[in-house]
């Protein structure tokens, strides 16, 4: 029953490589549209740079409702906490030597993703 859900999951298709009818390999994305959220696809290879084939092939399975109605409330939650925290910083450390700032703000960003997904 766990390799069906790995399966399922899109964990196992991601390994096999994926070309586009461009005959260029395809890397796996991931969608932020808020319907689609952290979905990966495979799409052309050409995608955002040229004139692309149209390729396009969905690795994980549709989201459920609850997760397409709660995720991009979550994101835009992150999103303001890490700006406020992003200010907050900023004024509390006007005048500290700049190597320091550089060092507390890697460690927040370093926390912040090790927290998500």
């Amino acid at each position: 029953m766990a390799s069906l859900f790995a399966s399922e999951s899109g964990q196992s298709r991601t390994n096999a490589p994926r070309l586009c009818y461009c005959g260029e390999s395809s890397s796996v994305k991931t969608s932020m549209t808020s319907g689609n959220m952290g979905r990966r696809f495979y799409g052309c290879a050409r995608y955002g740079v040229d004139v692309t084939c149209g390729y396009f092939e969905w690795v994980d399975p549709p989201m459920c409702q609850r997760g397409r109605e709660v995720l991009p409330r979550m994101v835009a939650k992150m999103n303001r906490l890490e700006n406020e925290l992003a200010r907050t910083v900023a004024i509390a450390v006007a005048g500290v030597d700049e190597a320091v700032v550089v060092a507390v703000l890697v460690a927040v960003v370093v926390v912040a993703e090790d927290g998500c997904c």
